[in-house]
């Protein structure tokens, strides 16, 4: 994995992540404005308010949290894959014919 590939990568994960936020959020919201949007006494409207905190607010807190898992999960992952194959780039020195091979007849010699 490149530096582009890294960032491309970020950049998909940090798209998929606010784009899942927005859907989960979009859905609750939705939720209360269809409440709201009645002509309902306080006593009905009370009654849909207590449905979604109940049943609405856990499924997005639950969607909202998924996304988080999955966006650093993705992002700890392409680090990780960057910088093995970083270090293994920089320390992975290719052998250069006939470097070390003075030393080793000085040494001899002396």
């Amino acid at each position: 994995m490149d530096f582009k590939q890294y960032g491309d990568r970020l950049t998909e994960l940090g798209t998929k992540y606010i784009t899942d936020g927005a859907r989960a959020w979009e859905t609750y919201t939705r939720a209360i404005a269809d409440s709201l949007s009645g002509k309902a006494g306080s006593e009905d409207l009370q009654k849909r308010f207590t449905h979604i905190a109940f049943n609405e607010g856990p499924e997005l807190a639950r969607k909202l949290t998924k996304s988080n898992i999955d966006y650093y999960t993705g992002v700890m992952n392409a680090a990780f894959s960057f910088g093995s194959q970083l270090f293994e780039s920089t320390f992975k020195q290719p052998t250069q014919p006939g470097r070390g091979k003075g030393v080793a007849k000085r040494a001899a010699k002396g």
